[in-house]
């Protein structure tokens, strides 16, 4: 279940944690809530979230994201007095995804929760396969899972595949007006973004050079 804006996420996380305390048994969830790590109290929430989890012996069930309504967060909260909601910085923001991302893992080798490390930043990635192998959870494919965006940060996502990670490729479907402010958000989500699909570029044109020169030879 995906997160939204903040003026209505306490009522997303209340429906979602309902659904999970009914539907997620058997120590592998099947209903995630999604954490934003753009969001000052995202660690902590995340934290009060697994410890009540814990104290149910419910299996938990988390997708992280960066967070995808970073300039209306900041207008909202400032038209009614309120400091943004919004880490200060971009690295600030990778730093509690990074976080969160390690506590997840650690927990995943510990117990029942699962993770949907939602990511097109190819350090985050780099970091969070390196800690699942470093605690011997590379092959728990039940309980961890990565995602992208179709068409955004292929080079991390075969990667991944090709280091034995479960990865999924999502793909965006609707109309242009509903789609394109989506896509928008996720760019604005990653300012990295675009030095990930420089990246890519580069690796086509290595894999087509490669080809051209199979053929020719």
């Amino acid at each position: 279940i995906d997160a939204e804006h903040t003026k209505v996420q306490p009522a997303i996380d209340y429906f979602t944690y309902s659904a999970a305390i009914i539907h997620n048994k058997d120590r592998n969830p099947i209903v995630y809530g999604t954490i934003q790590a753009y969001l000052k109290d995202a660690k902590d929430r995340l934290l009060l979230a697994n410890k009540e989890a814990s104290k149910l012996k419910v299996p938990l069930g988390i997708k992280l994201v960066r967070g995808a309504y970073m300039s209306s967060e900041s207008k909202l909260a400032s038209s009614l007095g309120f400091e943004s909601p919004i880490h200060d910085t971009i690295q600030d923001t990778h730093s509690c995804y990074n976080t969160c991302a390690s506590f997840l893992l650690d927990d995943i080798a510990k117990g029942s929760t699962g993770a949907i490390l939602a990511t097109h930043n190819v350090e985050s990635g780099k970091l969070a396969a390196s800690r699942a192998y470093e605690i011997g959870i590379g092959k728990l494919k039940q309980k961890l899972e990565f995602a992208q965006l179709y068409g955004m940060s292929e080079a991390l996502s075969f990667g991944l595949r090709n280091a034995g990670f479960q990865v999924s490729k999502y793909m965006p479907f609707g109309p242009v007006d509903m789609v394109m402010p989506y896509l928008l958000r996720r760019a604005e989500e990653n300012r990295g973004l675009l030095s990930a699909s420089n990246l890519d570029r580069e690796l086509m044109r290595k894999e087509l050079g490669r080809r051209m020169k199979e053929y020719i030879s």
